[in-house]
């Protein structure tokens, strides 16, 4: 990355070209030029430059019909062709030299032209647009948050999880020693057709039946195992009221979400790649908080694993009680579910008195998938397929010349959401920690996340995965340095401006 010191020594190599630089300033100058990649471009440019130029001072000879004739004019004083020797004086006012006023021509010539190129790079110069990258600071506080926002929409989504996402971490961390965990079910085995129908009336229950009680989000993340006990009341029609507790039992989060729109409720998109990429299965007779349930699992459908999701399904209502998502290898990923709970409507109206709502996107304008690719011929990275996951939502912050790009991806079970913002990163967080691996800031909760700078944008990736999921995603994401723009860059910048500005 190119420091002020880069600045500072921009005309001490135009000087150093010309070859009238002092030796103390060209040793600074080639001490600099070791350690600076750029620098040495702009140098080699320059060189190139001023050799284009000392190119027109080529020499060649007179013709023979010219030199006949000055041979003629020369007279007496010639005692050999001009063209075998040159020219001497013989007295005040002789002929003079050809060659030297030719040389004196070239000289003017290139002096002249050196002027105006240095002319013409002064004004384009000193009209470029300004490069100046707006600060981006902890960026992943953000993505977090518009990530929960991005989940209600998602069919079997939970508001707990989602107001978990936005808690910090160090609020979270503890044991599981006091969740209980449900038990397999051990009753009448289903079959696919059984199970699917399971599901669907869990996605139409999440916004008929009204509910309150205590949950539970668990998601083990390096080592550390990330908990909140969260109070939770929904009524049909306004939303949910979700109070996430910390280890000391202080809420941490309190806020309403309102009623999910329509789309949630039958997503065709969303639940479809949900059954194109699994089997399903499942049995009955199992236990969550006291109440009888249905247990339903699903494997991917290239065997790439073994279960990679459970969910248990009140018998009498069809709520969803219970959510686990696994690993490849089986370990947890992420678990959420009821302690306590009473089904049916609360008689509740908190309309009058509403807390604050969870989230407030930056990205508001939604686009259809078939923008991916304009997005990604104007410079952002869009692809249509992430770490195995397939692209099923794109919103940006305006819809004409964004600086903000949210793409979300997703299998049917797991997530990822990725940032990519115009701006340059001066900070991830406090509580983020730097992967050497990754080459990002990494922070870990109930939902995990990665920052870094790439180019002159900031990426931030947000997933309720496995960190393997999230490694694979960082990975395949751009990883570039933070260049500055070197004089030249700056100067054709600066003539692009100009004739934009003269053609209109």
């Amino acid at each position: 990355m190119r420091g002020r010191s880069c600045r500072d020594l921009a005309e001490l190599s135009s000087a150093y070209v010309d070859g009238a630089l002092g030796a103390k300033d060209r040793d600074t100058l080639l001490v600099h030029l070791v350690g600076c990649d750029s620098c040495r471009r702009e140098v080699a440019e320059l060189q190139r430059i001023r050799d284009l130029l000392s190119s027109t001072r080529t020499e060649s000879a007179a013709p023979p019909t010219l030199s006949s004739r000055l041979v003629s004019i020369a007279g007496a004083e010639s005692t050999a062709p001009l063209w075998s020797r040159p020219f001497r004086r013989t007295r005040s006012g002789g002929l003079p030299s050809t060659r030297r006023a030719r040389r004196r021509r070239i000289a003017a010539a290139t002096a002249l032209l050196g002027s105006l190129v240095a002319t013409l790079g002064g004004i384009g110069y000193a009209a470029a647009p300004a490069m100046d990258l707006r600060n981006v600071a902890d960026p992943s506080r953000r993505a977090q948050a518009e990530f929960a926002s991005v989940l209600t929409q998602f069919p079997l989504a939970n508001d707990s999880v989602n107001a978990a996402v936005v808690a910090s971490v160090s609020d979270l961390k503890t044991t599981t020693s006091a969740v209980t965990f449900p038990e397999h079910a051990r009753g009448h085995r289903l079959h696919s057709a059984q199970a699917l129908a399971v599901l669907q009336r869990a996605v139409q229950a999440s916004t008929e039946v009204g509910y309150r009680g205590q949950q539970v989000v668990v998601a083990p993340r390096n080592g550390v195992t990330v908990a909140a006990q969260v109070r939770v009341v929904y009524e049909p029609g306004q939303g949910s009221q979700v109070s996430v507790q910390s280890t000391t039992g202080t809420a941490v989060v309190d806020r309403f979400v309102g009623q999910p729109a329509a789309s949630r409720i039958v997503d065709s998109e969303l639940m479809s790649l949900l059954y194109r990429n699994h089997n399903f299965g499942g049995a009955t007779a199992a236990k969550v908080a006291g109440r009888n349930a249905t247990m339903v699992e699903a494997v991917p459908k290239d065997l790439s694993s073994g279960v990679v999701a459970r969910w248990w399904l009140d018998e009498d209502s069809g709520l969803l009680l219970w959510s686990e998502t696994y690993e490849p290898n089986g370990a947890l990923t992420l678990a959420w579910g009821f302690s306590s709970v009473q089904v049916g409507s609360t008689s509740t109206s908190f309309l009058q008195h509403l807390p604050p709502a969870l989230t407030t996107p930056i990205t508001t304008a939604s686009l259809t998938l078939s923008n991916a690719g304009a997005l990604s011929n104007g410079g952002w990275f869009c692809p249509d397929d992430l770490a195995g996951l397939s692209l099923v939502r794109l919103r940006t912050n305006a819809g004409h010349d964004p600086n903000v790009v949210h793409m979300v991806y997703s299998d049917g079970v797991s997530a990822i959401s990725v940032f990519e913002e115009r701006g340059r990163l001066v900070t991830a967080g406090l509580d983020a920690s730097w992967d050497h691996q990754l080459k990002a800031y990494v922070r870990a909760g109930a939902s995990s996340s990665a920052v870094w700078q790439s180019g002159g944008s900031v990426f931030t990736v947000v997933t309720d995965g496995s960190p393997a999921l999230l490694a694979q995603a960082v990975e395949t994401l751009p990883h570039g340095e933070l260049l500055d723009r070197t004089t030249m860059d700056r100067v054709r910048a600066g003539w692009v401006r100009i004739v934009e500005r003269i053609v209109g």
